[in-house]
């Protein structure tokens, strides 16, 4: 099942063919995830498990080959991850609602939100590190991990 939403083994999601591959493929089964996870079937949580680690793993080989920064807590970011790239199986009524492109091909709704979110994973969303170190403050405060 990972391997069909990512489009295949050969799938690179690095350039447009590999994009192109994984929302393809992603399309027959976007909406089956999205209510299976709502549902908390143990199916849907061995899926949630397995993409968590495919996602830690892909994650891990991008740090080592420079493409991704490295993290404190990479479990951690890789379940953040993978929960924020499949919320819109969820809200993809009220994006397509709020973003007005339900007359758009479902693709191209998909396109536009995820470019959304790409752009935040790759620019960032902050201008300055003062969120991050208020929430470290804290953690630190409560001895938590």
């Amino acid at each position: 099942m990972v391997e069909l939403v990512r489009g295949g083994p050969e799938a690179d999601l690095d350039d447009a063919s590999g994009l192109a591959a994984m929302l393809k493929a992603g399309s027959a089964v976007r909406l089956y995830p999205g209510r299976a996870f709502l549902d908390g079937t143990p199916e849907a949580a061995a899926l949630f498990d397995e993409i968590v680690e495919t996602t830690e793993r892909w994650l891990e080989e991008g740090v080592r080959a420079g493409r991704v920064h490295p993290s404190d807590d990479p479990r951690a970011r890789a379940a953040v991850y993978v929960t924020w790239l499949l919320a819109p199986l969820t809200f993809g009524e009220h994006l397509s609602r709020v973003l007005r492109s339900g007359d758009l091909p479902e693709t191209d709704q998909t396109l536009r939100s995820s470019r959304a979110g790409i752009e935040i994973f790759t620019r960032g969303l902050f201008a300055d590190d003062r969120v991050l170190g208020a929430w470290d403050a804290v953690r630190k405060e409560r001895g938590s991990r």
